[in-house]
């Protein structure tokens, strides 16, 4: 990960008068994370404590997660509070993560305390790393949390369901038969610049009426989305297809392995409006689950907007089955 150039400033009064939220020092790291992690109302015995806070820490130095964007309020030494961890992540995005739901009073307007200190630093990263959207992901049942959010300006963008299906065995090495002038190629076989910019180019025609997340059309640079993209697992330019007609660039399916979970990603699937109805969402699922076909991986996974009824019904229709269901909240950061 990348060094962030802190500004000089880590404390944030929120409005109301509360008790402002901080950025913790190295020495209430544990607390801070306890919290993080629900573990320090009485919760949970002393030792099953420790253990928990030493595993999260271990896995925060294996992933390079950077703690010092934990943020506490209100301020640490002892008291009952809420934290919140900001962890930024590629495509100038970063994801929050925060202590659950405690029923402590005044819970949610600590928390979004914390949440509002961590975008307003956000937002001065010095140079190139800012941050221009944040995110978050949370159960949709989990409505203290959800409000925490609102409160700290993220909105609903959507409840996403998540998706997958086993990867066969083998793989036939058929190809689908393409409807006239299309023509859909791997990555690997556009290198460099150009390949690059049609790529660029398929994925913002394939935003146009789009029924998946809309409300983040527009919200971020293309190029930022594709930094994400390309952050997601291994990336493999021969499991990146770009689709074509006459030559112009219409859509693209994105596939990532992610050998720790034993899963490939599909990371996205898109088509501009001209090439839809065509049956070539079917087609390109068709050449990923063949194509796929012997891979260590396990599963084909991804996440649909539930309000996209024909992509669920396309996944379905692969025998995709959902196994949960959460809900994603943004908020844009700086200019």
């Amino acid at each position: 990960m990348a060094t962030i150039h802190h500004p000089p400033d880590a404390r944030t009064m929120p409005p109301g008068g509360s008790p402002p939220a901080v950025r913790v020092p190295p020495e209430h790291r544990k607390e801070a994370i306890a919290r993080l992690l629900g573990l320090d109302s009485g919760r949970a015995g002393s030792e099953p404590t420790r253990e928990q806070v030493a595993a999260f820490l271990a896995a925060a130095e294996r992933d390079g997660t950077d703690l010092s964007l934990l943020w506490a309020c209100p301020a640490l030494p002892g008291g009952q509070g809420e934290a919140a961890l900001l962890i930024p992540s590629s495509g100038r995005t970063a994801m929050f993560f925060v202590s659950p739901p405690s029923r402590r009073p005044g819970s949610v307007a600590l928390r979004s305390a914390c949440i509002e200190a961590a975008v307003r630093f956000a937002a001065n990263i010095e140079g190139g790393q800012a941050i221009r959207l944040a995110q978050a992901i949370v159960e949709p049942e989990q409505g203290e949390l959800i409000e925490s959010y609102l409160a700290a300006g993220f909105v609903r963008l959507a409840d996403l369901a998540y998706l997958r299906r086993p990867i066969p065995l083998r793989s036939r090495r058929q190809t689908p038969a393409w409807p006239g002038g299309i023509e859909v190629t791997p990555m690997s076989q556009h290198p460099g610049a150009g390949g690059e910019a049609m790529l660029l180019t398929a994925l913002e025609a394939s935003y146009e009426g789009t029924l998946d997340c809309a409300a983040l059309c527009g919200v971020r640079d293309v190029r930022d989305v594709l930094e994400s993209h390309l952050s997601v697992g291994q990336h493999d330019p021969a499991l990146w297809y770009l689709v074509r007609r006459d030559r112009r660039p219409v859509g693209c399916m994105l596939l990532s392995p992610c050998p720790e979970q034993q899963t490939v990603e599909l990371v996205y699937l898109g088509l501009s409006p001209e090439v839809r109805g065509l049956g070539l969402g079917r087609a390109l699922l068709e050449l990923a689950i063949d194509r796929l076909g012997g891979r260590p991986e396990r599963t084909l996974a991804c996440a649909v907007d539930l309000v996209n009824a024909p992509a669920l019904a396309l996944y379905r229709a692969a025998k995709f089955r959902q196994f949960a269901v959460r809900a994603a909240l943004i908020r844009p950061v700086g200019g």
